[in-house]
């Protein structure tokens, strides 16, 4: 799960190595990169999470353009354990909470970790052949599978509608993945997504709007009361032996 908010938090220092181990596993399978130079400024977060869902540790990597070739740049974050990733420019961190940085020109990406409360949370859960089960219990386990994904959306504004005021939801679009080895798991299906073949595995693909039917109140009006805006994600499966590493 990523999302465009700046987070600040402590983190084990064991925690934190593992969970950077997992944020690079996930930017060399996204590939992540920038090519807009005109943004001025990339941010992208890293939510490192247990099988329920529940976030152990944010990390937050920033990639500031250096547009004009500035001797220093200078950034807003409320980031803690900031490092320099892709050079040896030193910085100074401000009371104000800028963070200033040395600079011969060039790019800086760095990275920290953050702890600002999540625009959407996830909750994951699971049942074998019709029954919940933990996940710490489903490893080899060989049955029907079902993995359920809800998300709840707590990013609200206030907005005027017809003169009143109203309290709608923040639209955002949450994408989840996962691999399913072919080894492991036949007959995939998505509820709310797709399933692509790649390599030997299953890519799932799965998408959601959490909050957005209730904002825009579709069943309420006919020429609309039969759209479906997609609120979770399903997977079933026929597993073997099941495992999920990723």
């Amino acid at each position: 799960v990523q999302a465009d908010q700046k987070k600040d938090a402590a983190v084990q220092t064991e925690q934190k190595e593992d969970s950077s181990d997992k944020k690079d596993d996930i930017e060399d399978l996204l590939q992540v990169s920038v090519s807009d130079k005109e943004i001025g400024k990339d941010e992208n977060v890293y939510l490192i999470s247990d099988a329920t869902g529940s976030v152990y540790d944010t990390i937050v990597t920033d990639h500031l353009i250096n547009k004009n070739q500035s001797a220093t740049l200078e950034d807003q974050s409320n980031l803690t354990d900031i490092k320099n990733k892709e050079g040896d420019e030193a910085f100074t961190q401000n009371a104000d909470g800028t963070v200033e940085w040395e600079n011969h020109g060039e790019d800086i990406t760095y990275e920290g970790s953050g702890s600002a409360e999540l625009p959407v949370d996830v909750s994951i859960s699971y049942e074998l052949d019709g029954q919940a089960i933990e996940p710490e219990d489903l490893a080899g386990k060989s049955g029907q599978l079902k993995i359920r994904l809800d998300y709840k959306n707590k990013t609200t504004q206030t907005i005027k509608v017809d003169g009143k005021e109203e309290q709608v939801s923040v639209p955002f679009a949450v994408i989840s993945t996962m691999l399913l080895s072919d080894d492991h798991a036949s007959d995939i299906e998505v509820e709310n997504g797709k399933v692509m073949d790649i390599d030997g595995q299953k890519l799932v693909i799965g998408y959601a709007c959490p909050g957005l039917t209730k904002s825009l109140k579709l069943a309420t009006y006919e020429p609309t009361e039969d759209i479906d805006i997609p609120e979770y994600v399903e997977v079933t499966a026929d597993v073997t032996d099941f495992e999920l590493d990723f």
